[in-house]
């Protein structure tokens, strides 16, 4: 129904609208839309962004095909244009600063999707066909990772890239497949549609799978149990508004009907359930008991009735799920505080018979093996441990004590210089490893990789052990160095003049920021920091001067107006 009011008022129009049958539902729903695609924009996800807009002009394009009302199509132009308009309410900055730091990402996990997606690739060249078993992305990842840190990269960030990892080829293929059979079938279906709810349903259900497979080109959205189901139950929309009739008499459907014996079918369905149902309730009783353990860090500390009720629960949990290799592990570290040396030994090797890429586990077992003098098994599973989690410093850590232990030093040696050059930020773990084991200054300095960072922890060290004159020819060459290093952290810079400052020595301090000043020209903190070191030294000038050089790269820079005014003042 369409009332006509053409002569009448503006104002009599608007009351008009208000009055009509279902104006408040019709609000709500459209106030409703609204805020749901404005909430999408506040989330601040670049691709939920994209893939709403490009999912809107999805929909617009397929009412324009079937030649709906044009009305209709500006409608949801204008809804389109709301949209953008309530997101500027909220301000557009954030959005914007989320999109910059794609390539700007350093260490987050989730900020660093290019080089997850880089080392998938790696992936899939080694498994093209068949992909590494479907869930193992959380597993095999960590062999072909570059992303520095220990955060857990569970999915690669891309579902398509995880589908390849995962399935290889083959998946792929098969998705393809249905995909295009899909396509192919609904829209030939589509096409013959006049019912105008059975079009609108089927274009709103395409909408929503077009936007949801423009999504997981950036995220895992598929691999989230809602997420999977909500897309499948839009392809059944699909397909049932492209087929349903809802005003005929004869078939309700245009889909062919499949004749199912349910006699044939009910003891598959049966079986399957049961298989299902044990399965799942195998998992959830063993996760069960092993949550009760989770967080209780194993130690000697423990009490003797503390490691049985730990060695019961993980016990239990592994009976119920045998297929988990943390329930076995824990077991095995438990057997082995209690000194049952062979039962450990088995259940580490189950552990790593269940995920034979988990670094942690390998060499947990390569320490058992050294134990029993099988020193070959030992490194392989060490050095193992190593090449499945390649980022992770802990397994470095762990290899060069066994090798010190042995006395392998210049292995040792070698392994610490590539975990440092890894990790730069990890030298002091390594320096204090380095002294334990008696190594002399001119040593350690031999093993650290020509990189600024390792350079400027270590004379930080030789400076609190009173060596100044060998940290003092170090600090030279860091800066060498640091030409290098484009991501190289200013804070170090900072802690060295800070330490001539407190030792009262504000020439040497002046110096040393004056080096840092070639190298970084621009900055403001080290300006302003020398300025500083001018002001202690009495030299009024030249700190003003620099207060200046500060205000002209930075004229908001709060701290240095404060200085100039005060230098003022004093004069």
């Amino acid at each position: 129904y369409k009332p006509h009011l053409h002569y009448v008022s503006l104002r009599d129009k608007i009351s008009a609208l208000f009055n009509l049958k279902s104006t408040n539902l019709y609000l709500l729903i459209g106030f409703g839309a609204i805020l749901t695609a404005t909430s999408v924009f506040l989330t601040l996800s670049r691709t939920g962004i994209i893939s709403l807009c490009i999912s809107m002009i999805v929909f617009g394009m397929l009412f324009m095909l079937r030649s709906i009302d044009k009305k209709r199509g500006i409608i949801i132009i204008i809804i389109g244009i709301l949209i953008v308009l309530s997101v500027g309410w909220f301000g557009w900055k954030p959005i914007f600063e989320r999109f910059e730091k794609l390539k700007e990402a350093r260490y987050n996990i989730e900020e660093t999707r290019l080089q997850i997606w880089n080392d998938s690739i790696e992936i899939v060249k080694e498994f093209p066909l068949t992909g590494t078993g479907m869930g193992t992305f959380i597993n095999i990842y960590p062999r072909y990772r570059t992303v520095p840190g220990n955060a857990v990269a569970a999915h690669a960030h891309n579902d398509y890239l995880e589908f390849f990892t995962d399935g290889g080829a083959i998946l792929y293929f098969l998705c393809l497949l249905f995909l295009i059979v899909f396509a192919y079938k609904v829209f030939k279906a589509f096409s013959k549609r006049k019912d105008i709810f059975s079009i609108y349903i089927f274009i709103a259900s395409v909408s929503g799978i077009v936007s949801i497979i423009i999504h997981s080109a950036t995220d895992f959205n598929l691999h989230i149990a809602a997420n999977g189901l909500y897309f499948t139950f839009l392809f059944g929309l699909a397909v049932s508004a492209a087929n349903t009739r809802m005003h005929h008499n004869l078939n309700n459907t245009n889909l062919r009907e499949l004749k199912i014996s349910v006699k044939a079918i009910l003891p598959i369905i049966v079986v399957l359930f049961l298989l299902v149902s044990v399965i799942n309730s195998g998992f959830l009783t063993g996760e069960f008991y092993f949550s009760k353990i989770k967080d209780i860090k194993i130690t000697d500390n423990l009490s003797s009735d503390e490691l049985q009720e730990i060695r019961s629960a993980s016990t239990r949990a592994s009976i119920f799920d045998p297929l988990e290799a943390e329930y076995f592990y824990a077991s095995a570290n438990i057997e082995w505080l209690l000194a049952n040396k062979e039962i450990a030994k088995m259940r580490y090797l189950k552990a790593v018979w269940l995920n034979p890429v988990n670094g942690e586990y390998l060499q947990r077992l390569g320490l058992v093996m050294s134990d029993f003098k099988k020193y070959d098994i030992a490194d392989k599973l060490l050095r193992a441990g190593i090449d499945f989690d390649k980022q992770n410093i802990s397994r470095y850590k762990r290899y060069v004590a066994w090798l010190f232990a042995i006395g392998r030093n210049d292995e040792a040696k070698n392994i610490i210089r590539k975990a440092i050059i890894i990790e730069p930020e990890k030298t002091r773990e390594f320096v204090t490893i380095m002294i334990l084991k008696k190594l002399d200054d001119y040593e350690i300095l031999s093993v650290l990789p020509e990189m600024p960072v390792p350079y400027f922890i270590f004379a930080d060290y030789l400076l609190k052990t009173g060596n100044e004159k060998m940290a003092e020819i170090i600090y030279t060459n860091a800066f060498d160095f640091i030409k290098q290093d484009s991501n190289f952290p200013k804070s170090y810079i900072f802690s060295i003049k800070n330490y001539y400052v407190k030792k009262g020595r504000l020439d040497e301090a002046l110096n040393f920021m004056k080096k840092a000043e070639m190298f970084f020209p621009n900055d403001t903190k080290i300006k302003i920091n020398i300025g500083d070191i001018y002001e202690k030294l009495g030299i009024k000038d030249k700190a003003a001067d620099e207060y200046k050089k500060v205000l002209t790269l930075d004229p908001n820079y709060f701290d240095a107006k404060l200085r100039l005014e005060r230098l003022s003042a004093k004069k």
